[in-house]
C-alpha cells in the first residue's frame, strides 16, 4: 500500500510534515522543512518556518539531524528528528567571518555543507572563498581558502586560494572534497590541511576520459563519494555526472551530453539534463537532482537510472508517491541513516523527505549452533527500497526477548547462550518507508542441558535420563567388548561423538557417521597402549590422539592443518600427560601433565601451570578450554579446580569439604559460566551455572570406570 497525506495547496500554507509509518510499495514524499516563504527564520518547528533560499547544502550528523544552507539569510539550519529547527552557525550578515562561536560569526553564502568522522560540519562560503569548519560544540575555524578568488596553489589549504566554492564531500579516510565552480576544478584536502588538485585542468571544454587533472570537468557543482571512495562530480555545462576513481581515472557515469527530457535505463545513454547536486544510499544507489527537467534521478550501481521523484512541472510538491509529484526545482541532495532521501525546492523553499518503499522480508533466515554461540543469519530482501539496518527478536524456550536493533550486518550471534535452551530468532529489515515482515528462522537447541558419561567398555549413560537426543550408541550395544577405552569427544557440533581407546583406535556415533570417522593407529597399523584423549581439529574436520608421552597423531593422516606439534617434537621426555583439550576452532592444542604442567601449541595460549606457580601435585586428571579460548581449567582427583587466564573458579570439592580420590574429568558449560566434575563411579558435582541432570550413583548403578564425559544436545 501507499502511505499517502491529504493536503489542501494553493499558498502551500497548512502543509504537514511526513514520515515513516505503515508499509508503503513506492516511495512517498512528505514536506519535511520551509513553509514556502522567503523571509527570516523562526526557531521552533520546521515546517513553520521560512527557511529562506535553500539551495546548495544539506547534511546529517550521526544523530539523525539534518543541516540546510539558507543562502538568503546566511544561515545553516541545524532541523531535529522531531522536526525542531534552531541556528547552527551564520549571524545573518554577510561579511568576512569571525572564528569562534559559529552563530556569531558571518558564514558568508553558504552552500556545500559536509560532515567528517568526528562530527564536524564543513561550510563553503562561495562569496568570501573559505571552507569553515563547525566543530560539535559550535567553534568556526577557516579549514580552506585564503579569502581570494585566483587559482589554486597545491600545499597548506589555508594559505591557497580555493576560488567560488560549491560541493564538499569526504570520503572514507577523511579527505575533503571541494568543487571550486568558477575555477573549473575539484580539490582534494588531507585532514592535515595539505591541498592538491583532484580533478580538472581548469578549462571548461568538453570531458576526455583517463586522467582527471588532465581532463576538463566542465561546469562543476555537485559532487559525492561511494563506498568504494570513487567520487562522482556533476558537469553543468556539459550535462554529464563523472565518476573518478581513487588512482585519479576518470570516466563518465551518467548523461549523453544532452538537455532533453531523460530516457530510462543505462545512465551513460540517457540525457541527465542539467544535473546539479548528488547523494548515495547505504546500498550504493546515487540519487540525482536535475533542475532542467525537475526531476530527481536514481542510478544503480550497476549503471541503469530511472526516475525516482518528480512529474517535470517547476510547482511545489504534493505529499504522496514521490514520482507522482512535483520536486520544484530541486538542488541539493542528501541521504540519512535509514535511506530517506531529501531533496531542497529552490523555487518553492521547501526542504522534501522522500521514504524509501517498505524493505521485504529477509531471505533464506536460518540458526546454528557452533564453537559455544548460537548464531543467526539470512540474506537481504530482494524486494523494496535500500535498507538501512535490520531487527532481531529472539525467543528463548517459546518466550521473546527484547528486540535488538540498528544490526547493520547479516547474522546476529548470542555469544553465551544459556545450556540446554531453544533458541529462533524474527528478522525485520528497516529503512525510512517502515519495516519489514518478519523472517523466522529455525530453532536450534543449545548443547550443555545434559551430558554424556562413557566407560572404559566404551558404555555411554546419557543424562537426563531418557533425553534420546544425546545418545547415539555404545560398544556394548554393538556387541564390541573392549576395556581400553581412555575418552570421548563430540563431533559435527554435538550431533554425535566418538570414542578412543588406549591403543589409538575410534569408534564413531552414530554409527556409519562417515563424515565422523577419520583413521585410528590400529587402522594405520601402529601398535601403542598410552593413548590418553582426542579432541577434534579444524572445525570438526578430523582429529588428533595424544599418548602420555606427549606424542600428537593427527587424523586425517597427512593433514597439516590439524598437526602443531608435541612434546616428542620437542626433545621433552615426560610419560605423565593425562589430558588434551583444543582450542576453539582447532587451531591448537593443550597439553597437562599429572603434576599440572601445561605444555601449548599452534595458536592455544600459554597462562600458566601449576609448577610454574609453585603448587605441588601429582593428582591431575584433566583439561578444559574456556569457550573463547582465553582460559583454561585443571582438575585434580580429588576434585581441586585450579584455574588459568580468563577462566572463573566456580568451586572445588575441596572447597565443600568432599573427600573423594576419583575425579577423571571436568567439563565447562558452553557458556564458560560453570562445569561439572565427573568422577570414575559417575557421580557428577555441579558448579555455577551447570545444572545437575543425575548421576550414575543417583539412579543405583554401580561402576568404576568412567573415563569422560561430553555436554549433550
Amino acid at each position: 500500500m501507499t502511505a499517502t497525506l491529504s493536503l489542501v495547496f494553493g499558498l502551500c500554507v497548512g502543509l504537514q510534515p511526513g514520515g515513516a509509518g505503515a508499509s508503503q510499495a513506492v516511495p512517498t514524499l512528505a514536506l519535511y522543512a520551509g513553509n514556502g516563504t522567503d523571509t527570516a527564520p523562526t526557531p521552533g518547528p520546521a515546517t513553520g518556518s521560512s527557511i529562506g533560499e535553500p539551495l546548495f547544502g544539506i547534511a546529517f550528523d550521526t544523530a539523525g539531524n539534518a543541516y540546510v544552507d539558507d543562502i538568503g539569510n546566511y544561515y545553516v539550519y541545524k532541523i531535529t528528528p522531531a522536526g525542531t529547527l534552531s541556528i547552527f552557525a551564520g549571524n545573518g550578515t554577510d561579511t568576512a567571518p569571525t572564528p569562534g562561536p559559529a552563530t556569531a560569526s558571518s558564514i558568508g553564502d553558504p552552500e556545500g555543507l559536509a560532515f567528517d568522522s568526528a562530527g564536524n560540519l564543513y561550510i563553503a562560503d562561495d562569496n568570501h572563498y573559505y571552507v569553515y569548519k563547525v566543530t560539535p560544540g559550535g567553534t568556526l575555524s577557516i579549514f580552506a581558502g585564503n579569502g581570494t578568488d585566483t587559482a589554486p596553489t597545491p600545499g597548506p589549504a589555508t594559505s591557497s586560494s580555493i576560488g567560488q566554492v560549491d560541493g564538499l564531500s569526504f570520503d572514507s579516510s577523511n579527505d575533503l572534497y571541494i568543487v571550486s565552480f568558477d575555477n573549473y576544478q575539484v580539490y582534494k584536502v588531507t585532514p592535515g590541511g595539505t591541498l592538491s588538485i583532484f580533478a580538472g585542468n581548469g578549462t571548461d571544454t568538453a570531458p576526455t576520459p583517463g586522467p582527471a587533472t588532465s581532463s576538463s570537468i566542465g561546469f562543476p557543482e555537485g559532487i559525492a563519494t561511494d563506498h568504494f571512495g570513487d567520487v562522482l562530480i556533476t558537469d553543468q555545462s556539459h550535462y554529464y555526472v563523472y565518476k573518478v576513481t581513487p588512482g585519479g581515472t576518470l570516466s563518465i557515469f551518467a548523461g549523453n551530453g544532452t538537455v532533453t527530457t531523460p530516457t530510462p535505463g543505462p545512465a551513460t545513454s540517457t540525457s541527465v539534463g542539467q544535473p546539479q547536486y548528488l547523494a548515495f544510499d547505504s546500498a550504493g544507489d546515487a540519487f540525482l537532482s536535475d533542475d532542467h527537467n525537475d526531476l530527481v534521478y536514481q542510478i544503480k550501481p550497476g549503471g541503469s537510472l530511472s526516475v525516482y521523484a518528480g512529474n517535470e512541472t517547476d510547482t511545489a510538491g504534493t505529499p504522496g508517491p514521490a514520482a507522482s509529484s512535483a520536486v520544484g526545482e530541486p538542488e541539493a541532495i542528501g541521504v540519512n541513516a535509514v535511506n530517506d532521501v531529501f531533496v531542497i525546492d529552490e523555487q518553492n523553499y521547501y526542504v522534501y523527505k522522500i521514504t524509501p518503499a517498505t524493505p521485504g522480508a529477509p531471505l533464506s533466515p536460518t540458526a546454528a549452533f557452533s564453537n559455544g554461540a548460537v548464531t543467526a543469519s539470512w540474506q537481504p530482501p530482494s524486494t523494496g527500497g535500500a535498507l538501512a539496518t535490520y531487527t532481531v527478536t529472539p525467543t528463548v524456550n517459546t518466550v521473546a526477548q527484547t528486540p535488538v536493533s540498528a544490526i547493520t550486518t547479516t547474522s546476529f550471534t548470542v555469544a553465551n547462550p544459556t545450556p540446554g535452551a531453544t533458541y529462533s530468532f524474527a528478522v525485520e529489515a528497516v529503512n525510512g518507508g517502515g519495516t519489514s515482515p518478519p523472517a523466522s528462522t529455525n530453532s536450534v537447541t543449545v548443547p550443555g542441558g545434559g551430558y554424556d558419561l562413557a566407560g572404559s567398555d566404551g558404555g555411554v549413560f546419557v543424562f537426563p535420563t531418557g533425553q534420546a537426543s544425546g545418545f547415539f550408541g555404545s560398544l556394548p550395544g554393538l556387541g564390541v567388548k573392549v576395556n581400553n577405552v581412555v575418552g570421548i569427544v563430540p563431533t559435527n557440533n554435538f550431533n554425535g561423538y566418538n570414542l578412543v581407546g588406549s591403543d589409538g583406535g575410534v569408534f564413531v556415533f552414530p554409527t556409519g557417521q562417515a563424515s565422523g570417522f577419520f583413521g585410528s593407529l590400529p587402522g594405520l597399523g601402529v601398535k601403542v597402549s598410552n593413548v590418553v584423549g582426542i579432541v577434534p581439529t579444524n572445525n570438526d574436520q578430523g582429529y588428533d590422539l595424544v599418548g602420555s608421552d606427549g606424542g600428537v597423531f593427527v587424523f586425517p593422516v597427512g593433514q597439516s592443518a590439524g598437526f602443531f606439534g608435541s612434546l616428542p617434537g620437542l626433545g621433552v621426555h615426560v610419560n605423565d600427560i593425562v589430558g588434551i583439550v583444543a582450542s576453539p576452532g582447532g587451531g591448537g592444542y593443550f597439553l597437562v601433565g599429572r603434576d599440572g604442567g601445561v605444555f601449548t601449541f599452534g595458536n592455544a595460549p600459554f597462562f600458566g601451570s601449576l609448577p610454574g606457580i609453585g603448587v605441588s601435585v601429582n593428582n591431575i586428571t584433566g583439561i578444559a578450554s574456556t569457550p573463547d579460548g582465553q582460559g583454561y581449567y585443571l582438575v585434580g582427583a580429588d576434585g581441586a579446580v585450579y584455574a588459568f587466564g580468563d577462566a572463573t573458579s566456580h568451586g572445588s570439592l575441596p572447597g565443600l569439604g568432599v573427600k573423594v580420590s576419583n575425579i577423571v574429568s571436568i567439563v565447562p558449560t558452553p557458556d564458560g559460566g560453570g562445569y561439572w566434575l565427573i568422577g570414575s563411579d559417575g557421580g557428577v558435582f555441579a558448579f555455577g551455572d551447570a545444572t545437575s541432570q543425575g548421576s550414575l550413583p543417583g539412579v543405583g548403578v554401580h561402576v568404576n570406570n568412567i573415563v569422560g564425559a561430553v555436554p549433550t544436545s
